[in-house]
C-alpha cells in the first residue's frame, strides 16, 4: 500500500489495486475488490483445500485483470502477494508484463513454523498438507520475473533453486516516527510509570497465538524474571 500510495501521487502515473477488501480507499489509486465465487468444497481432499481456495482467489482476480485488458489498460508492472493466490494467473493475463513476486514466505515441516513447539505434535498429514499449501507460492515463483523479500530469512525460506532470482529488500523503518524518545513516561492502568530509566520487555503481536510464539514467550517468562527481578512485561 505503501509503494502504491507513493506511485500515484505522481499524476504521470496510473495504479489499479486489486483486493478483496471494499473499506480502504489510496489517494489517487483505482481500486478493483473481488470475491471468489465459492469456497473450496466441503469434500475437497484436506490437503487440496488451501490450494482449492487459491485457484478461486486466483480466479476471481484474473477476471478483474481481463476486464483491464478489455479496457486497453496494459500495466508496465505487477507487484503481488501470492499468499492468497491472487497472483496464479497474473502471467496468462499479461504474458508480457513484468511480475514482480513479494517472497514473504514459504511453508515447510521443518525448520520454520510447524514442529517448533513440543506440545504440538505433527504427524504425517500435516506434512503432506503443507507441501500441497505451497503449491501457489511455487507456482508464483516460477512465473514472476523477479522476487523480493524483505529479510535474508524469508528468502532463505524458500527452495534453492529460485535463491538467484530473488532480491531481498527489506520493507524499511519510518525513522521520522519510529525513534527513541529520550523523556518518555508511560502510564498503566494500574498507576505504575515506566521510563527509559526501567526494564521493559514487550511483545507485540496482532494475534495471541502458537504461530506467532505466544505460549513460548509465556514459558519463557517465569526464568526471564527470575533472572531480571525488576523487569516490566508489556
Amino acid at each position: 500500500k505503501h509503494l502504491a500510495a507513493r506511485l500515484a501521487a505522481d499524476p504521470a502515473n496510473r495504479v489499479v489495486f486489486i483486493t478483496k477488501r471494499t473499506d480502504r480507499e489510496i489517494p489517487n489509486v483505482r481500486r478493483l475488490s473481488y470475491q471468489p465465487s465459492r469456497k473450496a468444497r466441503e469434500n475437497a481432499h484436506p490437503y487440496l483445500v488451501s490450494t482449492e481456495n487459491a485457484v478461486l482467489h486466483g480466479q476471481a482476480a484474473a477476471r478483474l485483470l481481463m476486464g483491464l485488458r478489455e479496457e486497453g489498460f496494459r500495466p508496465d508492472v505487477i507487484v503481488g502477494h501470492p499468499g492468497w493466490g491472487e497472483t496464479l494467473f497474473v502471467k496468462d493475463v499479461f504474458p508480457n508484463t513484468p511480475y514482480l513476486n513479494y517472497c514473504e514466505f514459504f511453508y515447510r515441516a521443518q525448520g520454520l513454523d510447524v514442529g517448533f513447539d513440543p506440545s504440538v505434535p505433527v504427524n504425517v498429514d500435516t506434512v503432506l498438507r503443507l507441501r500441497m499449501r505451497s503449491t501457489p507460492l511455487l507456482l508464483a515463483l516460477e512465473s514472476c520475473d523477479r522476487g523480493i523479500a524483505p529479510t535474508e530469512w524469508q528468502r532463505a525460506s524458500h527452495p534453492a533453486p529460485f535463491h538467484p532470482k530473488i532480491e531481498v529488500i527489506h520493507d524499511g523503518v519510518d525513522t521520522a516516527h519510529l525513534l527513541p524518545d529520550p523523556d518518555i513516561r508511560v502510564t498503566l492502568a494500574d498507576g505504575t510509570v515506566l521510563t527509559r530509566q526501567d526494564e521493559v520487555l514487550t511483545y507485540a503481536v496482532r494475534n495471541l497465538e502458537p504461530y506467532r510464539g505466544f505460549p513460548s514467550f509465556m514459558r519463557a517468562l517465569p526464568r526471564i524474571l527470575e533472572a531480571r527481578p525488576k523487569a516490566h512485561v508489556l
